[in-house]
């Protein structure tokens, strides 16, 4: 059985998944000006999860000075 097209208005239980629990971000980083955070994305393997790892570091930082 051939998978219906999205074009016909079915989508799979994935696509539904995504729709309601993910959400996209995308960062525009310039060659010259930002070359260094480049230079340092570029050696690791897990980007999204070392991005994550540093927000979340900054937010435990913030939550520990509120308290202070």
């Amino acid at each position: 059985m051939a998978r219906k097209k999205i074009e016909d208005g079915y989508k799979t239980p994935q696509d539904r998944y995504r729709a309601q629990n993910i959400k996209r971000m995308e960062i525009k980083l310039d060659i010259k000006t930002d070359g260094d955070i480049l230079a340092q994305l570029e050696g690791i393997a897990n980007k999204q999860g070392y991005i994550k790892s540093l927000i979340r570091q900054d937010i435990k930082k913030d939550a520990t000075n509120i308290q202070k």
